[in-house]
């Protein structure tokens, strides 16, 4: 199984500014290793430079074509009613 996570290209350019300043995050993501969708408080970073003891985050479009390649640190996963994003996957 793949290990990391997964998020769509359009997220990741909404919290551009917050990723380039190294904030914490709620966002949406997939999971590689069991295939479930979850909003996760995370750090993400654009190379394991950046973001050392962070996992594999691959970014993808919206036909899941793969566009690059990032590093996210998941600090908690958040409930629905914990989230104040409205998630579209």
């Amino acid at each position: 199984m793949s290990e990391g996570y997964e998020i769509f290209e359009r997220w990741v350019d909404k919290v551009k500014p917050e990723i380039d300043s190294g904030k914490e995050i709620k966002v949406p993501v997939k999971s590689l290793e069991t295939f479930s969708k979850m909003v996760v408080k995370a750090k993400i970073g654009r190379s394991k430079d950046k973001l050392p003891d962070g996992e594999h985050l691959r970014v993808v479009n919206d036909m899941g074509e793969k566009k690059s390649e990032m590093v996210i640190k998941v600090l908690e996963e958040l409930g629905e009613e914990e989230s104040s994003l409205s998630v579209e996957f």
